[in-house]
């Protein structure tokens, strides 16, 4: 039972993260910073540090909570084989 619930944990986390990164890029798109999408797109870490800095404050703790969240899960799922 707990295997299926780490495999939904990291399943869940990875979803929130590849959401919060596409809502991101397409608020910069939008606000019109072609670099800091493109940057973001190539490197995506820094996706955050440009929505914070473009005023994307839910979106930048959206990315970084969903980061948190799939890291600790996939680690406990890792551990546990």
């Amino acid at each position: 039972m707990r295997d299926v619930v780490l495999v939904v944990a990291v399943a869940v986390a990875f979803a929130w993260l590849s959401t919060a990164q596409l809502a991101i890029l397409a608020g910069l798109f939008r606000r019109k910073r072609y670099g800091r999408a493109a940057s973001s797109l190539a490197l995506p870490v820094l996706a955050p540090y440009w929505a914070w800095l473009d005023g994307m404050r839910v979106r930048a703790i959206a990315w970084i909570s969903g980061a948190v969240i799939y890291a600790v899960a996939l680690t406990l799922a890792l551990s546990s084989r």
